[in-house]
């Protein structure tokens, strides 16, 4: 498979894409602990809860609400989807339901207005990588 190049990214939410998006980073973590005992060469971990989150920067459009509005009321999103590529629309991260927050807001005097949001996986929903 070719190298790939970010500028085709899309963020999609119940199967519009977010406006004016110019960052997207997939976060699926596992916690672990650590179970290391006496005596071992090595520190050794077991894996406890997963997590799911991805951060979305976009600029700021004054006719999109969706991130907004989702962040400041809790509600969750639904059909998320992050494409790497999306002339190939074959291979995606997909989380049923996601709440959204609003983490920066950047009004600095002279810049584009940026915003990131950070979307995090809803209760009893399970993420996943589709490739086909």
């Amino acid at each position: 498979m070719p190298t790939k190049n970010s500028r085709n990214v899309r963020v999609l939410i119940g199967g519009t894409a977010i406006n004016k998006t110019h960052g997207a980073k997939v976060n699926p973590t596992t916690d672990y602990s650590e179970d290391t005992s006496h005596g071992d060469q090595y520190k050794s971990y077991l894996p406890g809860l997963k997590d799911f989150t991805v951060d979305v920067s976009a600029w700021y459009d004054s006719g999109y609400h969706t991130l907004r509005n989702a962040a400041l009321n809790a509600t969750a999103l639904q059909d998320v989807l992050v494409y790497p590529d999306y002339g190939q629309t074959t291979h995606y991260w997909r989380c049923p339901y996601m709440y959204a927050s609003l983490t920066d807001h950047n009004l600095d005097i002279g810049n584009t207005i940026d915003e990131a949001f950070t979307l995090r996986n809803a209760g009893g929903s399970t993420p996943q990588w589709i490739y086909t």
